[in-house]
């Protein structure tokens, strides 16, 4: 009996062993998933780290170019006023402190790209206020100008002038009954969405395309042209082009809102010219219109109207 009972306890030992052996062995295989599904979101979580630095990266890049374009923006711009060609060197000493700024960010955050977005916004709404003040004193200039040369004039300079313009329109006319001057038809406003597809609503409008037709003249110069635009808001503000071309009309320089060059071979010419910026730029809803220039003539005008 008692060799019975030792036996018995043998076993229910050994049976025992056996459990505790069991129980380690899959507590080790659960911890061996454990640390596999550990692995595996830890990598992932790096992966979409990297990806998401990646994005900054563009982004910050974008920034700085557009940064950049706005410091040659405002430096393209003059003013006969000290006090806005002050404030427009102000406003270009602050967009190159922001390019230098960003680029010395190794890393960027999302609330510090949101950041230099919104400047970036700020800048280029001082640049179209900016603009058309500087228009609107070029403009008074003019007239002034004019009155102060009326009033001092004689009346041999008043009748020297009376020719000059008589000459003018004469050769005007002729140019006009020669039928030289190229016309823009088929004009047409297009707003358009990220995707450049036809946006319904202001809000969702990131492109502003002009669609146009160079008409046929055959007695037309053919060769390279550069058309022109400029697009005004419902306030009658230009919305300036962002590498701050111009181009001649009337004897004076005018600031544009895009052009694009195309090779005019006395036919019809179908083209496109686009205004905006698919990742920042925004409109308003309103009126909005197009004044087209080729051969320092305006050719064209054209309307729309965003809701």
């Amino acid at each position: 009996m008692p060799d019975s009972q030792e036996f018995k306890m043998q076993q229910e030992s050994t049976r025992k062993k056996s459990v505790v052996v069991s129980v380690l062995f899959f507590l080790l295989i659960f911890l061996v998933i454990v640390a596999g599904v550990l692995a595996y979101f830890l990598r992932r979580a790096q992966v979409v780290a990297e990806e998401q630095a990646t994005e900054y990266r563009i982004e910050k890049d974008s920034i700085v170019y557009q940064l950049q374009n706005q410091v040659q923006a405002f430096d393209s711009l003059k003013s006969t006023s000290a006090e806005v060609q002050g404030r427009l060197e102000t406003e270009k000493k602050r967009a190159e402190a922001l390019v230098a700024e960003l680029q010395a960010k190794q890393q960027v955050t999302f609330q510090q790209l949101k950041s230099y977005q919104r400047e970036l916004g700020t800048l280029r709404e001082i640049m179209r206020n900016m603009v058309h003040e500087i228009d609107s004193l070029n403009t008074a200039n003019r007239e002034l100008l004019a009155e102060n040369s009326r009033m001092r004039g004689s009346y041999a300079e008043s009748q020297q002038q009376v020719r000059q313009l008589t000459s003018s329109n004469e050769e005007l006319s002729t140019a006009v009954m020669r039928g030289s001057v190229v016309k823009a038809r088929n004009i047409a406003i297009v707003p358009l969405n990220k995707k450049q597809k036809l946006a319904k609503r202001a809000s969702k409008t990131v492109l502003l395309r002009t669609d146009l037709t160079l008409s046929e003249n055959a007695l037309a110069k053919p060769g390279k042209r550069t058309v022109y635009i400029r697009l005004t808001d419902r306030d009658g503000i230009l919305l300036p082009a962002q590498d701050g071309a111009t181009f001649s009309f009337g004897g004076q320089e005018m600031p544009c809102s895009a052009h694009r060059e195309i090779d005019y071979q006395n036919q019809d010419v179908d083209m496109q010219i686009f205004y905006g910026d698919l990742a920042n730029t925004k409109f308003i809803s309103g009126d909005y219109h197009v004044a087209i220039f080729m051969d320092e003539t305006l050719i064209g005008e054209g309307s729309l109207t965003l809701k």
